[in-house]
């Protein structure tokens, strides 16, 4: 049977990896040497810019060229002062997006795993003769119609996309449970739920569209980003647990196989066997 990896490891490490990007750029700009060489390098080209003659129906007095320079460093060393506010919010803005992947991700590993899956939750169930003659295999015109829904998931808000999942069987209950940590982590986001993710979403859209700084402080950040990572553990497990028979296999269980076979013993051993799903 082909093994479909559920890339929970993976997907946990990239969200880190946004962590590692917001500390390394506000103790950066914490530096006074470090604002000072990066306006250099913002500033690098201004005065050729605001000098193309071509803007202009009539060339202005070289003063005016001064106030266009004096105005885009003023605007630069704002941002400065605002260093914190940027950083942390467009860090929230990379934080959904990892997360939105790993969803995309998610139902990919569902869809190879029980192709079956697509009828229950796509309402794209006809394809054109046209079409299906330009289509070579059965695979070629499955993938179609995998794309075609991945394509409207991507789409579609959060509120949405959890619907999608709740459709093929995910309950929500389980998906912000956090039995399957420790009792400081069931105390922490006992009260954080779906709409506490819809909401860390609508942030994202004012960052993006609004251009709007909700996020004040760095422990808010650190406390969404842990919740992100929970919330792909939830969803990895739950996804392995109800399609390890199709051969949904989590990345860490994979490296345990791997370690397992290295010692001489036999990798189909693990997970156990009551790991999968009861029906």
């Amino acid at each position: 049977m082909a093994v479909h990896l559920v890339g929970v490891f993976d997907y946990s490490n990239r969200l880190s990896d946004v962590v590692f990007f917001v500390d390394f750029s506000l103790n950066a700009y914490a530096d006074a040497g470090v604002r000072k060489r990066e306006l250099a390098k913002w500033m690098a080209g201004v005065p050729e810019l605001v000098r193309t003659e071509a803007f202009y129906k009539k060339k202005p007095p070289e003063e005016i060229f001064r106030r266009f320079e004096q105005e885009m460093e003023q605007r630069f060393r704002d941002k400065f002062a605002k260093t914190n506010e940027i950083v942390l919010n467009l860090g929230l803005v990379f934080l959904c997006t990892v997360f939105e992947n790993f969803l995309e991700h998610v139902l990919k590993v569902v869809f190879d795993c029980n192709p079956k899956t697509l009828l229950s939750i796509s309402k794209e169930k006809n394809l054109t003769l046209e079409r299906a003659l330009e289509l070579r295999s059965y695979d070629e015109i499955l993938q179609v119609f995998k794309d075609k829904y991945l394509y409207h998931f991507n789409r579609q808000g959060m509120e949405e996309k959890l619907k999608a999942f709740c459709s093929i069987g995910f309950e929500k209950e389980k998906l912000f449970s956090w039995e399957l940590f420790t009792d400081e982590i069931k105390t922490r986001y006992s009260a954080w739920d779906d709409r506490t993710l819809i909401d860390i979403f609508n942030k994202r859209h004012s960052i993006v569209h609004n251009s709007q700084y909700p996020l004040a402080n760095i422990d808010e950040f650190l406390l969404m980003k842990d919740f992100l990572i929970k919330l792909v553990f939830n969803f990895g497990v739950m996804t392995s647990k109800k399609y390890y028979k199709y051969g949904a296999l989590l990345d860490m269980h994979a490296m345990m196989r791997d370690a397992i076979k290295a010692e001489g013993g036999d990798p189909e051993t693990y997970p156990p066997a009551d790991w999968a799903e009861q029906e």
